[in-house]
């Protein structure tokens, strides 16, 4: 599974993906995707990056940069000049603008057409779900599932999911948009 996580990391330029997946997942994953890219990689996080925290920083073309509010994740990104953008998701910067989830999503992908883009998430929320649209790629891996559960290409608009859980998955979704 790591390897696949790897590669729905990586960093394709012109493209704006959105990797949802457990925290275990995602560390190796970002961690090798660290480790192979040789271009220059902003690292934007929010209030609190655990994902951040856990990875080696030790990548010489590695910045990093904090933004508290969404209004700060849109100006980080509108600034950034790096060929390779990594936003760690952090839902509790939409509390005071949920309305700037969709927009952001759009600046995303507008950044890419000139970077790649990625945005890494633990989990499904409804500001993940208002940024779907805009990205070439969503994966979203669920915890304890198997990989993947749930693959969109935006760019042929074709939709692949495994239909037998799909209830339970919204049910999910629910759950940890209730426990925010």
């Amino acid at each position: 599974m790591h390897h696949d996580l790897t590669q729905a990391c990586s960093l394709p330029e012109g493209c704006f993906s959105i990797v949802i997946a457990p925290y275990t997942n995602l560390i190796p994953a970002v961690m090798q995707t660290l480790q192979e890219e040789r271009r220059k990689i902003l690292y934007v996080s929010g209030n609190y990056p655990p994902i951040l925290t856990a990875i080696d920083r030790q990548h010489g073309l590695f910045s990093v940069r904090r933004a508290l509010t969404a209004y700060q994740y849109l100006t980080i990104l509108a600034e950034a000049y790096e060929s390779c953008i990594i936003i760690e998701h952090d839902r509790s910067v939409y509390t005071d603008a949920p309305e700037t989830a969709e927009p952001f999503g759009r600046l995303c992908r507008e950044r890419a057409e000139g970077a790649a883009v990625l945005i890494i998430a633990r989990r499904w929320d409804v500001f993940i779900e208002a940024m779907a649209p805009a990205a070439h790629y969503v994966v979203h891996v669920p915890e304890r599932e198997k990989w993947p559960a749930a693959v969109h290409d935006r760019k042929t608009q074709t939709k692949k999911t495994d239909t037998s859980d799909t209830g339970r998955q919204s049910a999910q979704r629910r759950l940890w948009d209730g426990e925010w």
